[in-house]
């Protein structure tokens, strides 16, 4: 089967590409959010979960900054 990529579309590749850098700043964050401060609640680990991209970029240099988990998503 042959994938055609639309003008404006991503293709197949592309988009498994995204998810996975995606999943990789996820993991990041995880891993310095433990780091950190420990454990971390439930529903600072679901807005990680359910993060874009931006958010994750934003929020793992706020890790740098910030004094609780909790304000690191806010």
């Amino acid at each position: 089967m042959t994938v055609q990529s639309n003008k404006g579309r991503m293709n197949v590749a592309e988009q498994l590409r995204q998810q996975g850098r995606r999943e990789a700043q996820r993991t990041t964050l995880r891993q310095l959010l433990t780091l950190k401060f420990g454990t971390v609640a439930p529903e600072v680990a679901a807005r990680v979960a359910n993060a874009e991209s931006a958010a994750l970029d934003e929020w793992t240099l706020r890790v740098l900054t910030a004094s609780s988990a909790e304000d690191v998503v806010a």
